[in-house]
């Protein structure tokens, strides 16, 4: 199932169905700043989940992965199906 990543708001969980989770915990906030998509780890899972995938590729600015718009719907994807909690 391919995730619409750009809607605004909406929280992608660990769930068979991706259906909103309104009383999940964010693990990675994803914040469009125009050309760069910033991926704003929320907690240790977040954190540790982008050191590992994304060490050397991108750069960390003011403790969030700056990523440029094309590549974050694959990161997005990535996250999810290792089972974190995304809000886009």
């Amino acid at each position: 199932m391919t995730i619409p990543v750009l809607l605004r708001g909406f929280r992608y969980c660990r769930s068979a169905t991706f259906s909103l989770q309104l009383d999940a915990v964010i693990d990675v906030r994803v914040l469009n700043r125009g050309a760069l998509y910033l991926l704003m780890p929320l907690t240790d899972a977040g954190r540790s989940w982008l050191v590992a995938n994304t060490s050397g590729a991108w750069r960390w600015l003011s403790g969030s992965v700056a990523v440029a718009k094309s590549y974050a719907g694959p990161i997005v994807d990535s996250m999810v199906a290792d089972g974190l909690n995304v809000e886009v």
